[in-house]
């Protein structure tokens, strides 16, 4: 495929809602391979599912939260954005 194309999703911990996700997933482009998400509870893990189950690659970026402490959802959200994502899809 020519020039892949990488989907962040990110969003509320108590987001719950899967039809938006998969919504928004479809009407990507097909040149979108793969899906990278903070495996937060919420619209993370729930967006990984979803890709999943459309058969992308999803590449999980947990927090360390034992190391990195209060900065840690700051360096997984900058690991994330090094990724170079060319769409970012935010649920809240």
């Amino acid at each position: 495929m020519k020039n892949p194309k990488r989907v962040l999703i990110c969003g509320g911990r108590e987001w719950n809602n899967p039809y938006p996700i998969l919504r928004e997933l479809r009407a990507l482009p097909d040149s979108i391979t793969t899906v990278i998400h903070g495996d937060a509870r919420g619209a993370d893990k729930l967006g990984g599912v979803i890709a999943e189950g459309l058969d992308l690659n999803v590449i999980s970026v947990p927090a360390n939260w034992r190391e990195g402490r209060k900065a840690a959802g700051f360096v997984r959200n900058k690991k994330m954005l090094k990724m170079k994502p060319d769409i970012v899809l935010a649920f809240h």
